[in-house]
């Protein structure tokens, strides 16, 4: 049995690839978990429920950790959790470390992995929507030809991930789209990878530090959250954040104050926080006419706005607004910052603003960042520490 466990944690020989003249095959292995022992620990897990009124994350919370006291081990943990749903084979594709995204349509089950797209083929990928469908409602999002579109988390352990549902009139029948929560990158992490330079940190840490309005743009996958994430990380501790994300997306930063508000009616809660004080409002993702409003209204409130938004170009941003007879408001205090995906890296290509920021600030926070350069800190470490250097170097916070 500890032979098997130990296999399965490792994630061993979970998929066969097959070549198929130019298409690229997975059939997923699921001979290691025909086990008379973890079938009964599947079914166990199917039938408990935490003991008061519970919200889908308690469940799947209840379900890990009652599986993860008896073998001791996280990735099976998960597996049997999502067993437990009858989501198994989606628990196998999203732990391989190389899957990127999952894909579920009329057609089948498909994989991103190391950029390249795979069919995983004997799988019930209709099951699979069914389930997904379910855990939607259960989150509290009806899915419907009204509202045809929603996104919810869906996390075990220490799998996080994105689920995003279309159906008609949207799409023909339900469309499934699944995104892999990376590990949370600090600045230095991404000026490390490349994936922004010191210069572009520093100008974009200093204009949030003067109050500017932020819009991070950019392709699906193309880092738009992670280098949101990323500036979060850098807000003084002093300032409120207010997240409106129905994923939620966002971290969870001790010794700070943290709203986080799960709405897919973004405008309503806006209006809301509008009434309980001052802050900075994040909001995951523009996406619907509330969304923009939302946005709207924040600034003509005076409350400091950054977000995201799929667009490839500022005009195309602004266009987006147009479409629901909306118009930017506040560009004298925005800043567009532009990423793009070339196969597996992601880039900023540029970033505009109206407005400059005080050479001084900007020097200040470079030096900071030159500094924690090379530290390989964890993410709320490294928050902690730059909190610290930007009082040091009397930066106002």
């Amino acid at each position: 049995m500890y032979n098997l466990l130990e296999n399965l944690e490792k994630l061993k020989l979970h998929f066969k690839v097959v070549k198929r003249d130019v298409s690229k095959i997975i059939r997923i292995n699921h001979n290691l978990y025909r086990n008379d022992y973890l079938k009964v620990l599947s079914k166990l897990l199917s039938i408990t429920v935490p003991s008061s009124e519970f919200s889908i994350s308690e469940l799947l919370q209840t379900r890990y950790t009652i599986c993860k006291a008896l073998t001791g081990l996280d990735k099976l943990s998960i597996i049997l959790t999502f067993s437990s749903l009858k989501l198994l084979e989606l628990a196998l594709v999203l732990l391989d470390k190389d899957v990127e995204d999952v894909y579920i349509t009329l057609n089948g089950l498909y994989i991103v992995k190391k950029g390249d797209l795979y069919k995983v083929v004997d799988v019930n990928h209709e099951e699979l929507i069914k389930q997904l469908v379910k855990l939607a409602n259960l989150s509290g999002y009806r899915l419907g030809p009204d509202n045809p579109s929603i996104k919810f988390s869906l996390n075990v352990g220490s799998l996080r991930t994105r689920v995003s549902i279309d159906r008609w009139p949207v799409t023909d029948g339900y469309s499934v789209h699944i995104r892999k929560h990376k590990r949370i990158f600090t600045m230095t992490d991404l000026i490390g990878n490349g994936m922004l330079s010191l210069d572009q940190a520093s100008l974009i840490i200093a204009q949030v530090l003067s109050r500017s309005n932020l819009i991070i743009i950019g392709e699906p996958g193309s880092g738009k959250t992670t280098l949101l994430n990323a500036i979060d990380l850098t807000i003084p501790y002093s300032w409120r954040r207010i997240y409106i994300d129905e994923t939620d997306e966002s971290i969870s930063i001790p010794k700070t104050l943290q709203v986080k508000i799960r709405s897919t009616d973004k405008l309503i809660e806006v209006l809301k926080t509008l009434h309980r004080g001052w802050g900075i409002l994040i909001i995951g993702e523009l996406r619907e006419k509330n969304h923009f409003e939302a946005y709207n209204h924040s600034v003509l409130s005076g409350l400091q706005v950054l977000g995201t938004s799929h667009a490839d170009s500022p005009e195309n941003l602004a266009e987006r607004f147009r479409l629901f007879n909306l118009n930017i408001h506040g560009l004298e205090k925005l800043v567009i910052v532009r990423t793009a995906r070339y196969e597996v890296v992601r880039k900023v290509i540029d970033v505009k603003y109206s407005r400059s920021v005080s050479e001084d600030l900007m020097l200040k926070i470079k030096n900071i960042l030159k500094k924690l350069l090379r530290s390989n800190m964890h993410p709320l470490k490294f928050s902690e520490r730059f909190q610290k250097e930007l009082i040091k170097m009397g930066v106002p916070v």
